[in-house]
């Protein structure tokens, strides 16, 4: 029989857990489902401090009140500990709670608002009778109000007391009762919203709104929410909230008629946390605590309340099927998931429920994610299938030291450079399992979202990260939900990998640029989408991190690369303070942080909508050279250059980053011209790949560096092949039928060649072969890793395969570009030189995050193939003619720049003044005054 919370229920499970009498009181916690449930409901309970137990009490209640909360706490060196903080959304006249002190001394707040808004009543514990006494708070200035609070101060000893019946009244009689269990999402009855008035449109080409829980119920926000999207015409805009359905969801009718499509975002937990606990759905964190066990504040770890459950157990998507038929009956037809990811610090994986679910995947008795392969097309595949996919290898339980798959355990060790090989082959295949966990939550929720007309959309917190699992791509083959894509953070930008200690480079935001073709052909093939998300403020909490004019010319670059279907911008600043309306708050250039944050969101709509609604071509050489790198790539950390990043990041060609998973794509065999096969080996099928590719014939090339010629990963001991330590070359016949055969380790390889001669040497000894087969194909080979000193190799290859470079000029720059309808020509170009060492480190000051627009190096250049026409800048307005020829674009000291060459033509002309037109946008708002206090004036 399926769990349901009811109060009278909840009393006969619980008991007495509060002695009275004879008894000393004591705190008890029963753990029963009904207990775990409730108190695990952030919708009606979210506690606060580090200090604090909860637990449920049922006897000695005043008359009317079912239950109590019952606390037990200190507040170290007399700081105040909340207890409760409820979100009534709603216009607040006062509140009002019953309260009795069993132990200890101190006080109890009763708080309403936040800010200057803030007021509270104070009242002081004296165990007394310990007899149950009011605590009230009416205030006439009746103001918008985001939350109300509990909180308590001790006098230094331990507290334990007991709170219930908080009431929150409205202005129109309305009482809300915060700590009633009816305030669980999965309680509330769907047929108290409003049936829907018609059918939600596609997000496609809007932009999306981010606002936290209830704040859509505010008429302050309405206003600025219809005020941003009037700046822009009042069309293609869609809202956000998270969390709190219940205030969120009468109001999708309303939004409707605004042309203002309703999303809805929840994490894991968050919303649902009271069906987790009542299940035991949670994780399990390294130190052993659990929320399913026990409900002691003090040793929950960061972001356990919104995401510390289990994806494995049966009752994590029960409970999203759950909100997808609320959604659906609300007409909301949007459902985004942030932060994907498993939290080791909260859950790990550890879980019970986690590891049966693993081992019922080795052994391929679960159900399957539908994937786009290539050349098959869509299927449904097993993980044993999967991991041979993603690795090249073979599973069997021996492999991992396993008699069977029934003993196989999550490694505790996390340091898999001094474990055994075969422990760091269990590593390997644990970070496989917890990914296509991922994966296959996802896909059964999103198959279960399209049967009811809600497209299920999975916002990944950090996608290459070791112990998060959801790579980009995999979801982007994935056929039954979207991702998203973050340029949240200033992390590091190569395309291919992440390095432990910093934000994964797999989020830069220059790799996103050069992996544009593997995520718009992965979403092309499984029919999903991708959607931008751009956070530079911490959802709400901070100054953006870079410069509005960067952040434009990074996001209009993004989307035309990408071919991004929608973007969501950070939060809206929708909260009231000192009495101002929200709109009246963000649009004041004198509220410098909201005000920045409204400037860094009209700044990333334009440039989303400008790029999207642009009619971009694909540029003639995009695609002709790839570097194919590895989704899966868990452990490649090492931070030498590759040869494809060195040809895109030194020499300035057109490098796609490609994922090996689409080495199969079509446009690979159709237009590729050079695949430079970067990485520490290859698994077979990739070698079939990349034997057809050279059987084609023709101006195809194929550069090999000695792992990708020598190294299979056949799970002798995979993590070695991805450091690259000693490797041995175990399948040095690979490419045979091409007269190479290979032994030895990388530290002094050993190929013997047939048919091939020596393009360069280094200590008398082959550097560089190169053979020519009867087909016209090319075939090179690196003798050793190559590095930025082989660059003129490496640009004699390219130059030979008749590849055009998209500039020739100062290292560290990046131009993408774009063709326009009008035969124009749009330049984005960046200076990479700024961010260079560059890591976004969570916590630190602003100014140590910020990414500024002037850069203060000295100018750097790159010339460009040209045409007629009128050169203009976006940024700075500069305009010119140009008469021909090729095309010298300069930084002139700033970090991006964008640059427009158009004809004179109608078509031209108009495409002129729509970017002449987005100058003065920028100029309105981006402020000498606002830059100021961006580059300067942080806190």
């Amino acid at each position: 029989m399926k769990f349901r919370l009811k109060l009278t229920g909840a009393a006969m499970l619980l008991g007495a857990i509060v002695s009275h009498g004879a008894d000393a009181p004591a705190f008890r916690y029963s753990g029963t489902a009904a207990e775990r449930a409730l108190l695990n409901n952030m919708s009606a309970l979210m506690f606060g401090g580090n200090a604090i137990r909860c637990a449920l009490s049922t006897r000695d209640l005043p008359e009317g009140i079912s239950c109590a909360l019952l606390v037990e706490g200190t507040s170290p060196a007399g700081r105040r500990e909340n207890i409760l903080v409820a979100f009534p959304r709603s216009r607040v006249a006062g509140a009002e709670l019953r309260y009795r002190a069993l132990s200890g001394r101190g006080r109890l707040i009763l708080g309403l608002g936040s800010g200057e808004n803030y007021r509270q009543r104070e009242v002081t514990f004296d165990p007394g009778d310990g007899g149950w006494k009011d605590a009230s708070y009416a205030d006439e200035r009746i103001r918008d109000l985001t939350y109300v609070t509990i909180a308590f101060v001790t006098e230094g000893e331990p507290l334990l007391f007991e709170v219930a019946g908080l009431k929150i009244r409205t202005p129109e009689g309305n009482v809300i009762d915060a700590i009633a269990p009816e305030r669980h999402f999965l309680a509330f009855d769907s047929a108290a919203v409003p049936a829907p008035e018609g059918k939600s449109p596609s997000m496609n080409g809007r932009v999306i709104l981010g606002m936290g829980g209830g704040y859509a119920a505010l008429p302050a926000s309405t206003d600025a929410i219809e005020k941003i999207a009037g700046i822009f015409g009042g069309d293609r805009f869609a809202i956000a909230p998270d969390f709190d359905y219940s205030q969120i969801a009468p109001l999708r009718n309303d939004y409707f008629r605004r042309d203002l499509p309703m999303s809805y975002q929840t994490t894991l937990v968050r919303e649902v946390g009271g069906f987790f606990g009542a299940h035991g759905a949670f994780g399990e964190g390294l130190s052993g605590f659990s929320r399913n066990r026990e409900l002691d504040r003090r040793k929950w770890p960061g972001g356990a309340q919104y995401h510390g459950g289990s994806f494995c157990h049966p009752a994590a998507a029960e409970a999203h099927k759950k909100i997808i038929d609320k959604l659906a009956a609300a007409g909301i037809a949007d459902y985004i998931m942030p932060d994907v990811g498993w939290w080791e610090s909260s859950t790990a994986g550890f879980s019970k429920a986690d590891e049966t679910a693993f081992r019922a995947c080795l052994a391929g008795n679960d159900p399957g994610v539908e994937f786009a392969l290539f050349p098959e097309g869509r299927r449904r595949i097993r993980f044993p299938e999967y991991f041979k996919w993603t690795f090249g290898v073979e599973l069997a339980p021996q492999k991992l030291g396993l008699g069977s798959y029934d003993e196989f355990a999550a490694p505790r060790s996390r340091v898999p450079g001094r474990e055994s090989p075969q422990y760091r082959l269990r590593l390997a295949v644990f970070y496989a399992l917890k990914r296509y966990a991922l994966l296959r939550f996802f896909d059964e929720i999103g198959a279960y979202g399209k049967s009811k007309g809600v497209n299920v959309v999975a916002m990944p917190l950090n996608c290459s990260c070791f112990g998060q699992g959801m790579a980009r791509l995999d979801g982007l083959l994935a056929a039954n939900f979207d991702l998203c894509d973050s340029n949240s953070f200033n992390s590091p930008e190569s395309p291919a990998y992440g390095r432990p200690g910093e934000l994964p480079a797999e989020a830069g935001l220059f790799g996103m640029i050069a992996r544009g073709m593997s995520r718009s052909e992965a979403a092309k093939a499984s029919g999903t989408k991708l959607r931008l998300i751009h956070e530079t403020g911490q959802a709400g909490a901070a100054v953006p991190y870079r410069d509005p004019r960067l952040n434009y010319v990074l996001n209009y670059a993004l989307a035309g690369a990408t071919g991004a279907d929608s973007m969501q911008v950070d939060f809206l600043s929708t909260y009231t303070h000192r009495g101002l309306p929200t709109w009246a708050l963000l649009n004041d250039p004198r509220r410098r942080f909201h005000h920045s944050r409204l400037v860094d969101q009209l700044v990333t709509i334009a440039a989303f909508r400008d790029a999207f609604d642009a009619g971009f071509k694909a540029p003639a050489n995009r695609g002709e050279v790839v570097s194919i790198v590895r989704s899966a790539d868990y452990f490649a950390v090492r931070a030498e250059a590759a040869i494809g990043d060195i040809a895109w990041r030194k020499l300035l060609y057109p490098v796609e980053f490609l994922d090996r998973a689409m080495l199969d794509a079509p446009f690979v065999a159709e237009k590729t011209r050079v695949i430079f096969a970067d990485g520490k080996g290859h698994t077979a099928r990739e070698v079939q790949s990349l034997t057809a590719y050279l059987k084609r014939g023709g101006n195809r090339t194929l550069v090999l560096s000695p792992l990708s010629a020598g190294r299979r990963f056949d799970g002798s001991d995979l993590l070695s092949a991805y450091y690259g330590e000693n490797t041995e070359l175990n399948d040095g016949e690979a490419y045979a039928v091409f007269g190479i055969s290979a032994s030895g380790k990388n530290e002094a390889y050993s190929f013997r060649l047939n048919g091939f001669k020596t393009v360069a040497q280094e200590n008398g000894r082959p550097l560089l072969s190169a053979k020519k087969l009867a087909n016209g194909a090319s075939l090179y080979l690196f003798h050793r890793e190559a590095t930025d000193a082989d660059r003129a190799l490496i640009a004699g290859i390219l130059k030979k395969a008749q590849v055009t470079p998209f500039g020739r000029g100062d290292a560290d720059l990046l131009v993408q570009e774009f063709s326009l309808p009008s035969g124009g020509k749009v330049f984005a170009l960046f200076d990479r030189r700024p961010w260079n060492g560059f890591v976004f480190r969570s916590g630190a000051p602003s100014r140590e995050n910020f990414m500024r627009y002037e850069t203060g190096l000295s100018p750097a250049t790159v010339t460009v193939s040209g045409g007629r026409g009128i050169l203009y800048e976006l940024i700075s307005g500069e305009k010119r003619p140009f008469d021909g020829g090729e095309l010298t674009l300069d930084t002139a000291g700033k970090s991006a720049r964008l640059y427009f060459l158009l004809p004179e033509t109608p078509q031209g002309e108009a495409e002129l003044a729509a970017a002449e037109a987005r100058h003065a946008f920028l100029n309105r708002y981006v402020t000498e005054e606002l830059v100021g206090f961006l580059n300067d004036n942080q806190e």
